[in-house]
């Protein structure tokens, strides 16, 4: 199986559970409903600490644990939630790694311009910021060195905090789990 494919599981699965996520559900729920359609599209299993999906919510969002340290909560879903889905199918040697924001008003899950809670909008505008500004800065001979102490930068001036537990921006995706960097 090529990246690609691995990669379009974990993006089917975001949407398959943005079409069954609600308030009530535990955050367990959520994880096994994640974890259950990623085996059913073809992962045979999870690269990361084999967990498939981790999944925070409200506060916890801004939490960043390793997979080795890493267990579900067992936190419900609100009328008015953040959510954050981070999933690591696998397939064989090949690994696929997506994570998405879900945000949920008024007990259904809205498009990121529809949202109106404005510190959750807010934090939605500066990713896609961020992201334009890599595409912009990023050619083939930038080092990853650079785009870390650029995107880093952009961070602090605009008066976010990297929250990573180990600093990253982003990881390797290599093919046996200690190469990883």
């Amino acid at each position: 199986m090529q990246y690609a494919e691995v990669q379009s599981i974990a993006k089917k699965t975001i949407e398959y559970i943005k079409e069954h996520i609600h308030p009530g559900m535990t955050l367990l729920e959520v994880r096994n409903l994640c974890e259950s359609k990623m085996l059913e599209l073809g992962a045979d299993s999870f690269w990361y600490w084999d967990v498939g999906a981790f999944v925070f919510a409200g506060d916890e969002t801004t939490l960043s644990v390793s997979g080795k340290e890493y267990t579900t909560s067992d936190r419900v879903i609100s009328e008015n939630d953040i959510i954050t889905i981070d999933l690591s199918p696998q397939n064989g040697d090949t690994w696929g790694d997506y994570a998405r924001t879900v945000i949920i008003e008024n007990g259904s899950v809205v498009d990121s311009d529809d949202v109106t809670n404005d510190e959750w909008k807010k934090g939605l505008q500066m990713e896609e910021y961020l992201h334009e500004e890599m595409c912009k800065f990023v050619t083939p001979e930038t080092t990853f060195e650079e785009l870390y102490y650029y995107i880093n930068g952009i961070i602090e001036e605009k008066g976010y905090i990297n929250l990573d537990f180990m600093g990253n921006l982003g990881h390797s995706i290599v093919r046996q789990k200690n190469d990883r960097v």
